[in-house]
């Protein structure tokens, strides 16, 4: 008898473990977006309004109002007439820290590693045309503010500031993102 009771409390021990982990276990979120990036500074010189996509993961940080988010983001800039500047292409690894003041509104900020793609106008030769480029891995910050909408899939709405220290001057711009997160 002592022993059917010693077994019956160990399963109802261990039956209620993952009960209790599933309330335990952080909540993941992944979103993806679409943004209109808009040049300021040095690179508003050399570059037009572009797009962007990004792909994220966030989990919260012990409660509600905190959470860590990293992703990765692909943002194209077309060049300007008046340069031989084709585009721009940033390719972004970033983490985030994410302050969410309530339910609907947030803040954001975070590092990254930018890899930065510069591709010059084609040139004629006596060969044909030839393309040139130059690439170069940077460190950058980036931050912002944004909004929620919906309750089951959110979609949302930020804006931000993504300044990418490059060889020489920053490359600064202002992605407009609009997204949904499950």
């Amino acid at each position: 008898m002592r022993r059917t009771c010693s077994y019956a409390v160990a399963i109802a021990a261990l039956s209620a473990v993952p009960a209790q982990a599933q309330f335990m276990m952080p909540r993941l979120h992944i979103s993806a977006g679409v943004s209109a990036d808009v040049p300021i500074g040095n690179l508003d010189t050399f570059a037009n309004t572009g797009f962007g996509v990004a792909v994220r993961t966030e989990s919260p940080l012990g409660g509600p109002e905190w959470g860590l988010r990293g992703g990765v983001s692909f943002d194209r800039m077309g060049g300007k007439d008046n340069t031989n500047v084709n585009y721009f292409e940033y390719l972004t690894f970033a983490t985030e820290l994410v302050h969410n003041t309530n339910p609907r509104t947030y803040q954001y900020a975070g590092v990254g590693i930018y890899q930065q793609k510069i591709v010059f106008e084609p040139v004629t030769t006596g060969f044909g045309f030839t393309t040139s480029a130059e690439s170069e891995s940077d460190f950058g910050f980036q931050g912002g503010v944004g909004l929620n909408f919906g309750t089951t899939v959110k979609t949302f709405l930020e804006i931000g500031v993504v300044d990418v220290l490059t060889t020489g001057k920053s490359s600064v711009w202002f992605p407009l993102r609009f997204g949904f997160r499950i």
